[in-house]
């Protein structure tokens, strides 16, 4: 995982119930399908920086898969 890149599409959904809703989309089954993602493991996002609404954004993902262990 360290050092490849995936283009994901983040899609902003109206408000449900008084609650924004945001997906990933485009770009994201092709992430999980390399990194070998499933039911139970979680991604942890930080951003590389600042952009504006509809700009393209950098962020780093660490994986933590169900059994504990850390995709490098």
């Amino acid at each position: 995982m360290r050092g490849k890149s995936w283009f994901v599409n983040l899609k902003h959904s109206p408000r449900s119930r008084g609650r924004p809703r945001a997906s990933l989309r485009y770009g994201w089954h092709q992430f999980c399908v390399d990194n070998g993602l499933g039911v139970g493991d979680t991604c942890f996002f930080r951003a590389l920086g600042e952009g504006s609404a509809g700009e393209v954004h950098l962020l780093k993902v660490e994986v933590r898969k169900r059994d504990g262990s850390f995709l490098v």
